[in-house]
């Protein structure tokens, strides 16, 4: 009997355990504390490859802001999943998890007598946890030949962080000045110095051979001549004098050419002008402001935050599954869903704020306008999954046809494929493609389309 209440009771403290670990928040404050919050911070529950537990840390961190805290955490999200995507999708490790992080908050870990205080030594425990997890990562994607210098890679190093401990840049601390003896000259110590060159300049010698030149006298210039024009002289004959009458005595008659008629200028051809095209009319061009720009950044911002914290809601719901077979269904669903919101995010920044999408994005401020957003955008069919009420409700039935080639439905101007089934194809370009500017520009008209 005794053993069996002393078993309950190891079990209610592990289990206590467990359910404070999964809360990844600090203890609130002690009764009577009035002092505001100047550090924030973020809690981790780091999985471990190498098949140990997974260890949760909370002394990695601290931020002056709670912004700041929220974009570190964002990027730490990011870089995480970005490991799970690699080891699930490309080395098809199914069993590999993501690190579970939590909301910022207030970080009571320098409070004495809180449920989450650290301690110097603690903390450096933390620290040296932390690093060689992160170790055991990065020979895990070095082992899959994956390049050092990559964004995998280099995405295991914090960002902002003090000396590492067990590997990084060490941060040398400059050496002391040292005092240098100051040596002064006096006018006594200088010399002369002589700049004359005394050395034996170098003679070249070059023998040219002789030309021989005629002595004869000048040349006169040959003289060009004019053609001679001939004349023809005609005889004509004199007319029969009568048999009475004497022959008169008969003299040449010399006839002069007529002259030359005056040569007639030649007409000059010019070409007629070649035929103008029409005026093109002229194409309109929509320029975004920087203050629109910044409000189309903002709203980007806030919609994807808050639909990448649901998605750490289900990564938590679906670490309950028993079934691997649905469990590796969902992580790829939610891997799907990972890729498509950063591309969601460009579209709206680059739509700007005057745009469907951006419009309809900033007025999304209830669960039930995000969900029409959603049901407008990538189709009725969509909303279930896109906030399953199970883990499992996430996963979207497979379509062979949408699948294969899903840009070339969404080109197609036929007509003649429903514009239920172009949705769906949206989502499956989103998710499996990193658009280029070109392809950003045409999904932006093809959204205001479907957003009409």
């Amino acid at each position: 009997m005794r053993f069996q209440n002393w078993m309950m009771a190891l079990l209610a403290v592990l289990l206590a355990a467990a359910a404070e670990a999964q809360t990844l928040d600090c203890a609130p404050g002690a009764a009577g504390t009035t002092r505001s919050c100047d550090v924030f911070h973020y809690h981790v529950a780091m999985y471990r490859p190498d098949r140990k537990p997974i260890t949760e840390v909370w002394g990695l961190n601290a931020f002056s802001s709670m912004s700041a805290c929220d974009r570190a955490r964002q990027a730490y999200i990011d870089r995480s999943l970005a490991v799970l995507d690699y080891f699930k999708r490309v080395k098809n490790e199914q069993q590999w998890e993501p690190d579970r992080v939590g909301q910022c908050h207030c970080d009571r870990s320098t409070e004495p007598g809180n449920g989450r205080y650290l301690s110097d030594a603690q903390r450096q425990q933390q620290l040296r946890t932390a690093e060689e997890i992160r170790e055991i990562v990065r020979e895990r994607l070095l082992d899959a030949k994956v390049p050092s210098d990559s964004d995998l890679v280099r995405g295991l190093t914090p960002r902002v962080t003090t000396n590492a401990l067990l590997s990084g840049s060490k941060l040398v601390p400059l050496p002391a000045p040292v005092a240098t003896p100051v040596t002064t000259l006096s006018a006594n110590d200088l010399r002369p110095t002589k700049a004359a060159d005394v050395s034996t300049p170098a003679v070249v010698t070059v023998d040219l051979p002789l030309v021989e030149i005629p002595l004869g006298g000048p040349t006169t210039p040959p003289v060009e001549t004019a053609a001679a024009t001939t004349v023809d002289v005609v005889a004509v004959p004199a007319p029969q004098p009568a048999a009475s009458a004497p022959a008169p005595t008969s003299a040449p008659v010399v006839t002069t050419p007529a002259p030359a008629p005056a040569p007639v200028p030649q007409a000059t051809w010019i070409p007629a002008p070649s035929p103008q095209p029409p005026p093109q009319p002229q194409q309109q061009v929509i320029v975004v402001s920087e203050q629109e720009r910044a409000a189309a950044d903002e709203v980007a911002e806030r919609f994807i935050r808050y639909e990448t914290a649901r998605v750490q809601n289900i990564i938590t719901a679906a670490d309950r599954v028993t079934d691997e077979a649905v469990k590796s269904k969902i992580y790829d669903a939610i891997t799907l869903r990972l890729q498509v919101l950063p591309n969601l995010r460009l579209l709206i920044q680059g739509s700007g704020i005057r745009s469907r999408l951006a419009t309809m994005a900033r007025d999304a401020g209830t669960e039930d306008e995000r969900l029409a957003l959603v049901s407008r955008l990538f189709g009725s069919d969509l909303r279930k999954h896109w906030a399953p009420q199970d883990a499992a409700d996430v996963v979207i039935e497979s379509n062979p046809d949408l699948e294969a080639d899903p840009e070339r439905i969404l080109r197609d101007t036929s007509g003649r494929i429903p514009e239920a089934q172009r949705k769906r194809a949206l989502y499956l370009l989103l998710g499996r493609n990193q658009p280029t500017e070109a392809q950003q520009l045409w999904l932006q008209t093809v959204i205001e389309e479907l957003l009409r």
